[in-house]
């Protein structure tokens, strides 16, 4: 999603900023990461299927894999442990 002038222009952002290397075709934008992420659980996720979601998460973290009818699974994590999954 994005034009791909603004997807080429993150590409070159990521390149310069942080040496990461994409393609425009490797890049979604959206209008924030909780959109991006209703998205991408309404696209690979069926009803019945189990989510993982690290701990600590955003109260919305917990519906979205609702919407679709899959069940969030709590995962965890520890700041003394820099929250690896």
């Amino acid at each position: 999603a994005g034009s791909h002038e603004l997807r080429s222009a993150v590409c070159d952002d990521l390149l310069r900023r942080k040496g990461l290397k994409y393609e425009p075709s490797q890049v979604v934008c959206c209008c924030g990461a909780k959109q991006a992420i209703l998205q991408a659980v309404l696209a690979l996720c069926n009803p019945g299927d189990e989510i993982i979601v690290p701990t600590p998460y955003w109260p919305s973290h917990l519906g979205i894999p609702q919407l679709c009818g899959a069940t969030a699974v709590l995962l965890e994590t520890r700041a003394e442990e820099e929250y690896v999954l």
